[in-house]
């Protein structure tokens, strides 16, 4: 008894249960029978079977003795309970060692089952009158005939029928399964050969079971049923299909959870152990615990659920297919009983397996009527068939290739939101004045393409976004890849175009006369394609791909080796009669992953024209590096994880996010999210970019819903490092700049304030207090940094006028709102700037002391080792160039400070440092590396005060000034987060140190791993 409630008694923390404290000792008595005659009982079975026992005026052992002697299970049977069986029975007599009186008939007296389901399982026929009635849906509530299937988006669509099997004995008592259920639905499950031992570990508590262990739990598989009195379900775990394809539905344990799931999820606990959950393909998610159904009006059917959305299920099990029925509240009709049969086989499908690079995400099932955002599974286990009978003979094999069917609705973001047809893109230039040059240009896709209008110049030079070449132009996908169709269709595939790098001197010239342009005919040229076709299509990676008809694809097919099929527990049944083989080879449910991520993305993949990029998350070959990229976990989990994604487009799609749904999707043992958009103050959001606030605000509630941050940190922390140091490109008077700057962040004026880091002197200035007065609050800025100066530097004041400094916004990137400033009226000035930007929101800025004689950067790139304990640091020089982009987003011809400069995009080779850097002052050069390491050193220490463990990756850039022979400065620039450009050092390391972050717990033991000894470094391409 608890000592602040002596009026109950706990259990254990598996099973809370109230008992009156009048019969506290007596009760205790019986649970301890319980456990002797039923050893392999948890505790939660034995408080089930002492409800039961009490229901019927079993309150104690001696009353539990008298019981046995007569028709127990017929008393238990008239409270609506379910029986015990005659395994229990006896185990309880020889415990306590009296023997039966009555006949023997009476325990073993069937239960009645009514013909309910069976008997009206078939939908209402074609034409018949049906009765209309509301079913809620993502958006609210549409009329539904009873009888009929619902439309997409409600909760028969996406699976309103669903439960473990009506097998009314348990699968092991006597080796009899229930009536009406086939014999071959209960095989023993045994790992499929394909299947490791680590791939074991992930299978469901309820079904690893069944594929051996220690005594007890061989005792376990063979005794009576479930402690409820139902039959023990575990041949009903994993996912039902209905037969019209337009709902799905999936089973699981409810006792195989993963991190922080117990506590998150949807529904509650469950006395089955069982859960029910149903995708829709609107994203959204109803799911609740399984129970045994409690009124007369459900008799005949095995299971009830409660659903998350208000509404209520029945169902049970017929032959080989599952029935359920659904009504939307109390007093609403029950809908006519839905048939739903298991997948012919499982696949693991990647969306970025696809050969062309389209990124298909699968949404479930049903016809998606909405909108942005986009979720769905774009890696891990799906329903599936087989398209050809005659590759049945080859599942036999581990390595054959067999063509599937991968079933449910797929969505491409490009589908929902395609970019404008070539035809209304193309434009044609005007001379400008003093030049006779016309051009053809064609906007969109995230290029633009330039042509000199005459026909000696057939090869177009293409640019993105910011002015970098397309590049080759090839597609994605290769060899082993699988060979990916939409059922019934085909996709656009012309042929390659050619292009000339950018800044060849040949891509501008001036022609002696510009004839008259057929600008339509140029581009179809260029694409090798008709004029009529580019109505009908897109620029999609420098490629040309059709217009969508339809929102979503029903199906897709593949060609997959058999290492990446699984079968459900009754998959010999199913497919004995094609392959007879196969009704006697064990073959397994899918595992349950090691790992689930819930991936956030902007919805626009194929607008970034490189092939790759190691920062950039509007570039798909960021995506594909990090999850199927060398150390990641394509490569190191196969089958063993699933991936989420959610698409958008907007802050907007961000904020319909619901946490507790998308948590009740994911699956796997470890659960992270990893967020891929860049929070900004800035109102007037571009691409990728997300409002800062609503940002946090979604990921504290993804947090609070046991769904951990895992890319880049922890949101606390992230919001202190928010910032990105990116390479920015555009392109200006037919140059093109590449450069890379820094943006404010909030640990930069609380860390000015120790010498150790090595920050210069920062304040802030509010706009609140420069919209009172700009000057004042201006002056009082330089007050405080000349007080920083003595305080902590031992320095100097220096004349205001004198004085030069940088100004900042908080959570602004690529240094487009950093402005150098020299003296007073110059810092009023560029804060009026910055402030008064439009589409600025920011109400803080950051006023910082410039480095003087900066002649370089020294960046760290660290990424945590976590099964060694250690910090692997990569270190780089950068070289420095003027800054772009702040004088062309504020339209300056000049900086008020010349000499300031920023970090270039190209690494300064190791051999050429000193040279380059440091006028060949070798001493010095190493000066500043050992400084830069003892900085980076202190940066560790201070990240374990902010967060559980180090992250799993960070660049620390230092500007470096070269004070006199062999002596060099090194002050801290910028604390980057998990994602920012790793400068030509390649991602195997930070792959691996993301993927150890994620997985906080692996059974198997394989998880944290060494990071590779050595790290490739790259080009720079990707940079």
């Amino acid at each position: 008894s608890s000592a602040g409630n002596p009026g109950v008694v706990f259990y254990t923390s598996s099973v809370c249960m109230v008992v009156p404290s009048t019969n506290t000792t007596t009760h205790r008595h019986l649970l301890e029978v319980l456990g002797k005659a039923r050893p392999v009982w948890t505790d939660r079975d034995r408080a089930v079977a002492l409800s039961k026992l009490l229901a019927v005026g079993v309150g104690g052992v001696e009353a539990l003795a008298e019981a046995l002697r007569g028709p127990l299970n017929q008393r238990i049977r008239a409270a609506g309970l379910q029986t015990f069986t005659a395994e229990t029975l006896q185990a309880l007599r020889s415990t306590l060692g009296v023997e039966r009186l009555d006949d023997k008939a009476a325990d073993a007296t069937p239960i009645p089952v009514s013909a309910g389901p069976s008997a009206t399982s078939s939908t209402a026929p074609a034409g018949t009158h049906t009765e209309l009635r509301p079913v809620p849906t993502a958006g609210g509530e549409q009329a539904v005939p009873l009888g009929s299937v619902a439309p997409a988006g409600s909760l028969l669509e996406a699976g309103t029928s669903s439960i473990r099997d009506s097998v009314q004995e348990d699968r092991a008592d006597s080796g009899s399964t229930a009536e009406g259920v086939p014999a071959e639905l209960s095989p023993s499950l045994q790992p499929h050969p394909s299947i490791g031992p680590s791939a074991l570990c992930s299978l469901p508590r309820c079904v690893n079971r069944s594929l051996g262990g220690t005594a007890s739990e061989q005792e376990s598989r063979s005794s009576d049923q479930h402690p409820c009195g139902l039959p023990r379900p575990d041949r009903s775990l994993g996912l039902w299909i209905n037969e019209t394809s337009q709902f799905s539905f999936e089973i699981t344990s409810a006792d195989d959870v993963g991190e922080g799931e117990a506590s998150s999820r949807e529904g509650g606990s469950s006395c089955s152990g069982l859960r029910y959950s149903q995708r829709l393909a609107s994203g959204g998610m109803v799911c609740g615990s399984i129970e045994p159904v409690s009124s007369d009006e459900d008799r005949g059917w095995t299971w009830q659920v409660c659903l998350s959305n208000g509404g209520r299920l029945c169902l049970c099990r017929e032959g080989m297919c599952m029935l359920s029925r659904y009504r939307v509240d109390a007093v609403a009709a029950w809908s006519e009983p839905q048939r739903s049969r298991r997948p012919q086989l499982y696949a693991f499908y990647n969306a970025n397996d696809h050969p062309l690079g389209f990124r298909y995400a699968h949404l479930g099932h049903g016809i998606v009527k909405g909108d942005f955002p986009i979720v769905g599974m774009t890696a891990g286990w799906l329903p599936a068939e087989l398209v050809n009978p005659a590759d049945h003979d080859r599942l036999r094999s581990e390595s054959a290739q067999v063509r599937i069917r991968f079933l449910g609705t797929f969505c491409d973001p490009f589908d929902m939101a395609p970019s404008p047809a070539v035809s209304t893109q193309v434009k044609v230039s005007t001379a400008q004045p003093g030049q006779s040059t016309t051009q053809v240009l064609l906007m969109g896709g995230g290029a633009v393409m330039v042509q000199p209008a005459f026909p000696s110049a057939p090869l177009w030079s293409m640019t993105g976004a910011g002015g970098k070449g397309f590049g080759s132009g090839k597609g994605f996908g290769g060899k082993g890849k699988p060979n990916f169709h939409t059922s019934g269709g085909s996709f656009f595939a012309p042929a390659q175009i050619q292009m000339r790098p950018w800044g060849n001197s040949n891509t501008f010239f001036k022609p002696r006369m510009a004839p008259p342009v057929d600008a339509l005919q140029m581009v179809a040229s260029a694409f090798r394609t008709t004029r009529h076709s580019l109505r009908d299509h897109a620029v999609f990676r420098g490629k040309l791909r059709q217009l969508p008809r339809t929102k979503s694809q029903q199906n897709i097919e593949a060609n997959l080796s058999t290492d990446r099929i699984r079968f459900p527990a009754d998959a010999p049944a199913v497919l004995s009669a094609n392959c007879p083989s196969l009704s006697t080879s064990p073959r397994p449910l899918a595992p349950r992953p090691l790992l689930s991520v819930l991936c956030v993305r902007w919805f626009d993949y194929w607008s970034d024209p490189d092939r790759c990029s190691d920062y950039s998350t509007l570039n798909d070959g960021y995506f594909t590096d990090l999850f199927d990229g060398p150390c990641s976990m394509g490569k190191l989990l196969p089958g063993e994880f699933e991936v989420f994604t959610v698409f958008i487009r907007c802050t907007a799609d961000l904020t319909k996010l619901q946490p507790q749904q998308l948590r009740s999707m994911l699956g796997g043992r470890n659960v992270v999210a990893w967020y891929f958009v860049w929070p900004s103050t800035c109102s007037a959001e571009g691409a990728g970019y997300v409002s800062e606030q609503d940002f946090f605000s979604v990921c504290r509630s993804m947090e609070a819903a046991s769904i951990r941050t895992g890319w880049p940190h922890e949101s606390s922390l992230y919001r202190q490092l928010c910032g990105k140091r990116r390479i920015v490109k555009y392109f200006r008077l037919r140059v093109l700049y590449l450069f890379e700057s820094s943006s404010g962040k909030l640990w930069v004026a609380e860390m000015s304030l120790n010498k150790d880091y090595w920050v210069p002197p920062t304040t802030r200035v509010q706009l609140s207090e420069f919209k009172a007065d700009g000057r004042q609050a201006a002056t009082r800025a330089l007050e405080t940094l000349m007080q920083l100066r003595s305080s902590v530097w031992g320095k100097e004041p220096v004349p205001f006028e004198d004085f030069k400094g940088v100004a900042k916004l908080g959570f602004s990137w690529c240094g487009s709102d950093v402005l150098p400033f020299r003296g007073l009226n110059s810092l009023v000035s560029n804060l009026g700037k910055l402030f008064g930007s439009s589409d600025v929101e920011s109400t803080v800025c950051l006023v910082q002391e410039m480095v003087p004689g900066v002649i370089g950067e020294h960046r760290i790139i660290c990424m945590y080792d976590k099964a060694a304990g250690t910090v692997r640091r990569e270190a780089l020089w950068m070289e420095n160039m003027s800054p772009g982009t702040a004088p062309h987003k504020y339209k300056l011809q000049s900086l008020d400070v010349a000499e300031f400069k920023v970090a270039g995009s190209h690494c300064v080779p190791d051999g050429s440092v000193a040279s380059r850097v440091f006028r060949g002052d070798v001493a010095a050069q190493r000066d500043a590396e050992a400084k830069g390491a003892v900085l980076a050193e202190r940066w560790m220490q201070w990240f374990k005060k902010q967060a559980p463990e180090p992250p799993q990756c960070t660049r620390l850039d230092f500007l470096v000034g070269h004070r006199g022979a062999g002596e060099a400065d090194v002050w801290t620039c910028e604390v980057g987060e998990c994602g920012a450009s790793l400068c030509s050092v390649e991602v195997h390391g930070r792959n691996l140190a993301a993927l150890n972050h994620a997985i906080s717990h692996d059974p198997s033991g394989r998880f944290p791993m060494l990071l590779p000894k050595t790290i490739p470094r790259n080009n720079g391409s990707k940079s």
